[in-house]
């Protein structure tokens, strides 16, 4: 409600390669005003955070996977982690859960009155998937689990609270006993747990490898999902046309809150895949997503599935997706992912911003030259930063963990900073309007 923004992912160390959940908080114009790394309580272990949602009490709570053993151990089996941040992203408690059998969290809900979380995922591995909803209470401890044989492999997505009503809708991937394809469920819970009904449907499509417990905890599963007030329940998520699982399209779908089907429709571009849907201010829907050719997919539809218009981003070539949007009171768009446009180090977190048209959102003092410049790199211990056009707000230098060292702020266009050490170390720039450079310097 404050306008700023609230991203969960992961960070690789440069260092030792492994992956730490992180946090981050943005302003609406995309600057970073905190950011944290979770380390993990077993060295070596890989971490992924799927989701975040806000808590009643201001702060955070994201959910998902930690490989239990480290990777140079096998199987380095994946498990379910959810960890409780205060306002300012600092920990509060973290929760390895149930580390004997292949687990994940994908979802999160906070009930309005501050009784709990319900955590939602999966159990087991292969075809002996199975949902899985956790109930825990406002400090973190686990009072039930309830586990479902919702077809195979199937995970939960997305966790809505019914109107008028204590129960739950939920929606999920699946793959449907005697499919060679997948397809999702829709379902109807009391608020124990235990279901009313189920509703599957057959999308003829299915992810060419799910995730595998065997390696680093990978992001969520391409499905969006969203519920208005009335209970109206939307979902997109990936599907063939003909049956043949090559021909991928957007499938779409209106389901009531009982379950009925209201419509079912597909659009879209072949491989074109959905991982999010939230409704805007105006009552269409925003999605978000990955083309075909990998680039970041956003589109905007009419809840009677019309595309009002289709806008892709990145560069052709790389690998940019877009896992997660939101929509501003103003119909202004964020979508957030991972590209690999600037990595000379890796994959990069991302956020896109746009108006409420599509259109990417126009930074201040656009047209203007942001490159920088580090001199000695390597270097022994001290070096110069230089900016050819712009000057920063402010500079950062961060160690290999995410440690920020030293912050300076309205830097002159030429600056000289001092290491403390020997190491790999990073310089954030930050300039008006949002606009971020980040550099690599090496001190020998």
């Amino acid at each position: 409600s404050d306008g700023t923004l609230i991203a969960v992912g992961a960070w690789e160390s440069p260092e030792d390669s492994v992956r730490h959940i992180s946090l981050t908080l943005l302003s609406a114009t995309g600057d970073v005003l905190w950011s944290k790394k979770y380390d993990a309580p077993i060295a070596g272990a890989h971490e992924f955070g799927h989701s975040v949602i806000s808590t009643p009490d201001g702060g955070y709570l994201v959910v998902g996977a930690t490989t239990i053993a480290p990777e140079n151990v096998f199987p380095p089996v994946n498990g379910a982690v959810s960890i409780k941040t205060d306002p300012s992203g600092n920990l509060q408690w973290r929760n390895l859960h149930d580390e004997a059998h292949f687990n994940d969290l994908y979802c999160a809900f906070a009930w309005p009155n501050g009784d709990g979380y319900l955590l939602g995922g999966h159990q087991g591995y292969g075809a002996g998937e199975d949902t899985q909803l956790r109930f825990l209470n406002s400090s973190g401890a686990e009072r039930w689990t309830t586990v479902w044989e919702y077809g195979t492999r199937s995970r939960l997505k997305g966790i809505f609270s019914k109107p008028n009503s204590d129960n739950l809708l939920l929606c999920g991937r699946t793959e449907l006993v005697g499919s060679v394809w997948g397809g999702y469920y829709v379902a109807e819970t009391l608020s124990n747990g235990d279901t009313l009904w189920v509703r599957h449907f057959d999308t003829n499509w299915s992810e060419l490898g799910w995730a595998s417990p065997f390696g680093p905890p990978q992001p969520a599963l391409p499905m969006g999902a969203a519920m208005t007030s009335d209970g109206t329940l939307y979902v997109a998520t990936p599907g063939s046309t003909v049956g043949t699982g090559l021909d991928v399209v957007t499938q779409f779908a209106v389901f009531s809150s009982e379950g009925e089907v209201l419509l079912q429709k597909a659009f879209g571009e072949q491989g074109d895949e959905i991982y999010a849907l939230q409704i805007a201010p105006d009552n269409n829907l925003v999605l978000a997503g990955r083309t075909g050719s990998n680039s970041g997919l956003a589109m905007k539809v009419t809840p009677s599935g019309t595309v009002l218009w289709r806008k892709t981003f990145g560069t052709v070539g790389a690998n940019n997706v877009f896992y997660s949007t939101a929509v501003a009171p103003d119909g202004s768009c964020f979508f957030a992912g991972s590209s690999t446009d600037h990595s000379g180090f890796g994959i990069d977190q991302w956020l896109v911003k746009t108006n409420s048209s599509g259109v990417l959102a126009a930074p201040e003092n656009e047209g203007a030259d942001f490159t920088a410049e580090i001199f000695p790199n390597p270097t022994s211990g001290y070096f110069n930063i230089s900016f050819w056009e712009k000057t920063p707000k402010h500079i950062t230098i961060f160690n290999a963990i995410g440690q920020a060292i030293e912050r300076r702020d309205t830097p002159a266009r030429t600056e000289v900073f001092g290491l403390p050490g020997k190491g790999v170390f990073f310089v954030e720039a930050v300039f008006l309007g949002g606009r971020t450079a980040i550099l690599r310097v090496v001190a020998q």
